[in-house]
């Protein structure tokens, strides 16, 4: 899991995680599994599905 500068976490919820330092702290992140991420936003096309190198799901999209 990757945050950037971050070293320190809390998992706040299932797939939700909280950092502790660095300049994301305090600001939540939920982590997607691709089926969810497309059920989620269904109201944008998708362009594009990837990876990142933390094996976080991105993507790119505009809305439908």
């Amino acid at each position: 899991m990757g945050f950037g500068e971050t070293k320190k976490f809390n998992e706040i919820e299932p797939n939700t995680f909280m950092p502790l330092d660095g300049n994301e702290k305090g600001v939540p992140h939920y982590y997607f599994e691709e089926e969810t991420l497309r059920e989620e936003f269904s109201a944008f096309k998708i362009g594009e599905i990837w990876l990142d190198n933390g094996e976080h799901f991105c993507f790119i999209g505009e809305l439908k």
